[in-house]
């Protein structure tokens, strides 16, 4: 669990330095491997709390291009907010509360958890195209020369049966 200490805090802001191994978030994207590092800061004003910072954890990739394996740190920047309000917290467990966008936490809460929001905001920053970086900046035609343009011009254009040349004449209307 990745989780901020907020019980008996100052108002003002505060430094968030935080490291937690993959293995602890539950249902983590298997291509994340070691630890998860946080980075930011947590301001609180009253009973509200923001934190604002970066998370980076390294992921294992295969490459589109050359199906190689390669590792990539993922970061991503973290933008969480809640109140603690224990009369909010225990409408909200109420079988007819209707869910609410503002995060709650009962006011004798120690810490809040950030695992969740780790997890989704680095699973989006998985790349869609994953192409290892030594691949980068090439072009096709850099990394497979067989198949480019320039070779075609140079073999010789196969002969077109001439049974065929009268279908050339055929007009569509």
């Amino acid at each position: 669990m990745i989780r901020v200490r907020i019980h008996g805090i100052a108002d003002g802001l505060h430094n968030i330095s935080e490291s937690v191994p993959v293995s602890e978030i539950k249902d983590m994207p298997p291509e994340f491997f070691g630890d998860i590092v946080i980075e930011g800061k947590l301001r609180k004003i009253g009973k509200r709390f923001a934190v604002t910072g970066f998370a980076q954890c390294k992921a294992k990739l295969v490459c589109d291009l050359s199906l190689e394996e390669y590792e990539e740190l993922i970061s991503s920047e973290i933008n969480v907010s809640f109140i603690a309000d224990t009369v909010l917290f225990n409408l909200g467990k109420s079988k007819d509360a209707e869910p609410s966008e503002e995060r709650v936490v009962h006011e004798d809460d120690e810490y809040f958890d950030l695992s969740e929001d780790v997890k989704e905001q680095l699973a989006v920053e998985l790349p869609m195209k994953r192409v290892s970086p030594n691949y980068r900046n090439k072009s096709f035609e850099e990394l497979h020369p067989e198949y480019s343009a320039q070779n075609e011009d140079d073999e010789p254009e196969e002969e077109i049966d001439s049974r065929w040349s009268a279908l050339k004449n055929i007009k569509f209307n």
